[in-house]
Parts: C-alpha cells; sequence; structure tokens
C-alpha cells in the first residue's frame, strides 16, 4: 500500500486491455473457498424474523430476488444454540437431476432423487419423515429508507414450508408472469401451526425502479445463494472431555 503523498510506479508489464478476463476464473474459486458470513442470514426465533442488526418482525415486505434448491442431510440432532453442519448436501437452481456438492469427500449416494435419505420414513427418530431436508434457500431484498440504498439478506424455507413456496413460485409465475423479483411479497408465518411456518403472499407487482435494482442484484444474489455451508467430520469434531460411565 502506497503512502499518502507518494506516487505509484506503474508496471510496464504486457497486460491485455481487459484484465477482467484474466480474473474472472479466480474470482469464481475464490467464492467458492469461503462460507457466507452469518451476520447476513435473516434468522427464526418462534414467530419472528429477527434480522442481523436486531429488529424484530411477525411478517415483513421485501423482494425475493431469487432462490436455490437445498437438500441437507445432518447425522446429528439440531442443538439450539449450537452450529450444526450437515453430513452431506446438495444445491442446486434446478431440482431435477440434484446431486451431492463435489467438495464431499463421501457423499450418501451418488443423486438425490435415489439416495436412500430422501425416502418417506428414512429419518433416524422413527417418526418418519426424510432423513434429508428439502428446503429452499432464497435471497430477500430490503431498501433503506433513509440512504436509498439496497440490502440483500438470506433465508431459508424449512422442510414444513417447501411445498407453500414452491406453489407461491409457480402462482407468481402463471399469474403475474414474472419471476419472484418483479413483485412485492408478504412474508410471515402459518397462524394454523403450532410451529413457524413461512408462509408468502403476493402485494401486487413491484415498481419499476425496484425491479430494476433487483436485477441488477441478481449476480450477487446468487453468489450468495451458491456459497457451500461449511462441513465437519467426525474425525475434525474436537473430542468430548469427561469421565467414561
Amino acid at each position: 500500500m502506497a503512502k499518502a503523498g507518494t506516487s505509484v510506479v506503474k508496471a510496464k508489464a504486457n497486460l491485455p486491455v481487459d484484465v477482467s478476463t484474466i480474473f474472472a476464473a479466480e474470482v469464481a474459486q475464490v467464492q467458492k473457498r469461503i462460507t457466507q458470513p452469518s451476520g447476513s442470514w435473516i434468522k427464526v426465533e418462534g414467530k419472528e424474523f429477527v434480522l442481523p442488526d436486531g429488529r424484530k418482525f411477525s411478517q415483513f415486505d421485501a423482494v425475493i430476488v431469487d432462490f436455490i434448491s437445498a437438500n441437507n442431510f445432518y447425522d446429528t440432532d439440531y442443538v439450539e444454540g449450537e452450529q450444526n453442519s450437515p453430513k452431506c448436501f446438495a444445491l442446486s437452481f434446478d431440482v431435477e437431476g440434484i446431486k451431492p456438492s463435489a467438495s464431499i469427500a463421501k457423499p450418501v449416494h451418488e443423486n438425490c432423487d435415489s439416495c436412500p435419505n430422501k425416502v418417506w420414513g428414512s429419518h433416524r427418530n422413527g417418526k418418519g419423515g426424510k432423513a434429508c431436508d428439502d428446503n429452499r434457500n432464497y435471497v430477500v431484498m430490503e431498501m433503506d429508507p433513509k440512504t436509498h440504498e439496497s440490502k440483500l439478506y438470506l433465508m431459508k424455507a424449512s422442510k414444513t414450508a417447501v411445498k407453500s413456496f414452491d406453489a407461491y413460485v409457480n402462482e407468481i409465475a402463471s399469474t403475474h408472469n414474472r419471476p419472484l423479483r418483479g413483485v412485492m411479497t408478504r412474508i410471515g408465518f402459518d397462524a394454523t401451526s403450532k410451529y413457524p411456518s413461512q408462509r408468502w403472499a403476493c402485494l401486487g407487482a413491484a415498481d419499476n425502479a425496484l425491479v430494476l435494482e433487483a436485477q441488477s442484484k441478481l449476480e450477487e444474489a446468487r453468489r450468495m445463494l451458491k456459497v457451500e455451508p461449511s462441513l465437519t467430520t467426525t474425525e475434525d469434531a474436537p473430542k468430548a472431555k469427561g469421565k467414561k460411565k
């Protein structure tokens, strides 16, 4: 880094005019090497959405920029407050032919469609359900009323809400002939469920300025959606301390 007030010597290398071509492949690889900061996720606590800045809402209105199908298999039970990493997972913008990530050393199966963990009743609790969860991760855009700048946040539609999410996507496509980012969406919870199962309602077409802003954020949103979760293995996990019984 050059000090203030000093000149920077220009290199005389014979570089092509468009250096973006050189960096494109490397940038794609760099993005695969990082995990998405946890601060960009909107969390669910009870039937409230908690934004990274601490704001809480039982429902809110936003533009959904894009979404991705996410399959996650956990071989340990969820413990509130702890970070649980999947043993196997898959991310895809196309639900057909989805298969485990290439970053998994030992995937459960070669593809998700015929995976034994996707069979109803395969869950280890013995109460039915699938061992591998179907989810939809999606990115919402919020406009700051003071600065008029947009912010992107990640959200997850849990397995209890996937059918409703898919139905909403189809509704917007067939009724409005638009992708999700072309409408304003009210995001809330199913009032009839004791679980915080998300639901979505269309408030109408988004205005042109908002649509253009969402369109300009599409690639950034897709990069966020493609960031893979961190993986830990049994060998990597710290050994529990204590006396054997």
